[in-house]
């Protein structure tokens, strides 16, 4: 709800935004305008009576390996590299991981890079 103060021609209104330290895409959603009906023939509606508000996240996630050099053992038979993000989100999502050949070749010599 909104009070205009007698002799002021504008006003504010509060919507409270929570701040959730989840990484989001933005999200919105609508304001309308609605005139008590004590109020009828005196106010009558403007020409913009809804509006929508654009809530833009500011948290963002960053993604990483969790370390810089992994030691693997062969007879382990499986490398797993940990990832981690900054921030969780609000979505699943799916990342990809190439492997560029140094001195271990992908395939079936060294590993498997698929």
């Amino acid at each position: 709800n909104a009070t205009f103060i007698a002799g002021t021609t504008s006003t504010t209104i509060d919507v409270p935004v929570t701040i959730d330290n989840i990484a989001e895409k933005s999200e919105i959603f609508d304001l309308n305008l609605t005139i008590p009906s004590i109020l009828s023939g005196t106010v009558v509606p403007g020409s913009i009576t809804t509006a929508i508000g654009n809530i833009t996240d500011d948290t963002i996630a960053t993604i990483s390996f969790s370390q810089l050099i992994y030691t693997i053992y062969e007879d382990n038979g499986l490398a797993q590299p940990a990832l981690i993000l900054s921030n969780p989100l609000s979505c699943d999502i799916n990342v990809q991981i190439n492997t560029i050949n140094i001195s271990a070749f992908g395939g079936s010599s060294d590993y498997s890079s698929g």
